[in-house]
């Protein structure tokens, strides 16, 4: 089943890359940078509170760490 386990990771990629906007040259510098604009965007504080804001953060923090990890570790 590796073959499966490698189309999801590159399914995982593919969407954290749409979801950051991102495109080659991939840099961590871009990547952090790109990051740090989504949080503040999305951050729950900077919305009141909102709970969707907060799903939007954590879909943001998941895909920050698939990049991380399948491009830079």
């Amino acid at each position: 089943h590796n073959g499966e386990a490698a189309a999801r990771a590159a399914s995982a990629r593919e969407q954290a890359l749409a979801l950051f906007d991102l495109e080659p040259p991939f840099t961590v510098v871009r990547l952090k940078a790109r990051y740090k604009v989504l949080v503040k965007l999305h951050h729950p504080d900077a919305h009141g509170g909102d709970k969707n804001a907060e799903e939007r953060l954590k879909i943001i923090n998941q895909a920050y760490a698939t990049l991380k990890a399948g491009y830079f570790s």
